[in-house]
Order: C-alpha cells, then structure tokens, then sequence
C-alpha cells in the first residue's frame, strides 16, 4: 500500500517512485494517491520447466486531488499479467520472451470508463562476445 502527501506528486530527483504499488501503465505517485496492489509470481521450475515464470498484478488508486485546480481525478485500476521465458542453459540460452497482458480502467463519474486493453510481446537475444 502506499499514498501520497496532498500538496505535490513525487518530486524527483528528491523523492522516489513507491514501486512497490507501481504497475505497466501507472505508478499512482501522483498528489493526494491511496493505492494498493496485489500480485502473485511463480516460477514453473518447480514444474521442471526451468526459465518459465509468470506474474499476475492487480492494483487500485483512487484520491488524487490535483493542487493546482483543487479537483479530483478519476479512480484507476490496473490488471497486469506477463508471462516470461528465458532458459538459463542449452542452445536458447540469451533468450528471453516476455508476453504481458494489461487492462488498465480509469473511472470518471463524468465521463464513461476510459479502458486501455494492451498486448505486448518482447523479445531479446544476448550475443556473447567473449
């Protein structure tokens, strides 16, 4: 859990991120924030799939005050899942394939939800060179 003091966000390079409640598309460091997250990572090595690891993240923000208009912004939630490969011997050793799935939600009694749904794939190879 985290909040934030109501008169400024995070001041950088002053003050850090509270990662701990930091998720793909929000950190909720903004002025007046109470956040929340709840995750869970498990790595299938156990499973005899050695490299295989999965991480699912669900987090709630909610009263941010902006300090320059004194007006609320809307409550955020964020659904994050990544599923990560990267064998650490044998021929694909250097690789790493990381698949993540977010659903991030911004509520607004104003406006209808404002909802970001993303896939990303990323994938890297580390070349030895010596």
């Amino acid at each position: 859990m985290s909040k934030v003091g109501e008169e400024a966000s995070i001041q950088k390079p002053f003050g850090f991120s509270p990662s701990y409640t930091a998720t793909m598309v929000t950190s909720f460091q903004q002025a007046g924030v109470e956040a929340y997250l709840v995750s869970l990572t498990y790595d299938f090595a156990k499973l005899g799939l050695e490299g295989v690891k999965f991480r699912a993240a669900w987090g709630q923000g909610w009263g941010r005050n902006d300090p320059v208009t004194n007006g609320d912004f809307a409550n955020q939630e964020e659904l994050d899942l990544r599923f990560v490969y990267a064998p650490p011997r044998g021929p694909l050793q250097g690789l790493r394939v990381e698949v993540e799935y977010i659903d991030w939600t911004v509520y607004d009694d104003a406006l209808p939800s404002e909802d970001l749904t993303q896939f990303r794939t990323i994938v890297n190879y580390s070349v030895p060179l010596l």
